[in-house]
């Protein structure tokens, strides 16, 4: 599977010069990411399983199947808007996170890394029917063996995390695949990233990091909100501000 340019035509070009750079920075945007990630691999990463699932929808909400709108009296028009909002979007993948690494893994403190061996995961919310967002998960292999199969975990998503988790959809089922080839599955991961939708989420992904001993590992490491710059963290390109804060984030021992 390789990086499509969609490169405009040269007559396209002299008429927008900028919509040629844009695309040019795009792209390398876009190998950036592909090469942060099989650098992820080269430092242990193996990803076995990839999740995706849909979040609620305005739809499920006016056939009166969930909760979110009589609780938060939000309308159809402001719940399609959060489900839109990457930075929301952001949230619900990170509480998300936190009850599969409670689940998966037994990390009951998954804020203090020094206490838990915090496993990798790569989170990515690609764009959807009507902008709406919806999120792959590269996991490693479940520490808790329990859950270390495709049905395993078919069972677990569909039924428990959904109880617990009422941002995802009740009419999408959560869907898990077995990664057999992950240099082409990378490859498709990060196929939307441009300069303005970013699809691999760095503020709910956890990288693995070689640390000053040599050591390779994310147990002492998290992620949260760094002063309003951003220099290049472990070679992971900058990322767009949030537009609610006008932050940046990056990881931070």
């Amino acid at each position: 599977m390789s990086i499509s340019s969609n490169n405009p035509a040269p007559s396209q070009c002299h008429a927008d010069p900028s919509s040629w750079r844009n695309t040019q920075a795009s792209d390398k945007l876009r190998i950036a990411f592909k090469h942060y990630l099989l650098q992820q691999q080269d430092l242990g990463f193996k990803p076995l399983y990839l999740i995706t699932w849909h979040y609620r929808n305005t739809a499920e909400l006016n056939q009166g199947k969930g909760l979110l709108l009589d609780r938060k009296g939000l309308s159809a028009a402001a719940h399609l808007r959060r489900r839109c909002d990457p930075d929301i979007v952001t949230r619900d993948a990170q509480h998300i996170r936190n009850l599969l690494l409670s689940a998966l893994w037994g990390v009951k403190r998954h804020n203090q890394g020094w206490r838990e061996q915090i496993p990798p995961m790569f989170f990515f919310n690609e764009l959807g029917i009507g902008e709406q967002l919806h999120t792959h998960l590269l996991i490693p292999a479940p520490a808790v063996q329990a859950y270390n199969s495709v049905k395993a975990l078919l069972t677990y998503c569909n039924n428990e995390l959904r109880a617990k988790c009422r941002s995802l959809s009740r009419d999408r089922t959560i869907d898990v695949k077995l990664v057999t080839e992950p240099t082409g599955l990378i490859d498709y991961l990060v196929k939307e990233v441009t300069l303005d939708h970013c699809s691999p989420d760095a503020h709910a992904s956890i990288p693995l990091v070689k640390q000053p001993d040599g050591r390779v590992s994310t147990s002492a490491w998290t992620l949260r909100p760094h002063g309003l710059k951003q220099p290049p963290v472990h070679g992971l390109p900058p990322l767009p501000p949030s537009r609610r804060t006008g932050s940046t984030w990056r990881a931070r021992p």
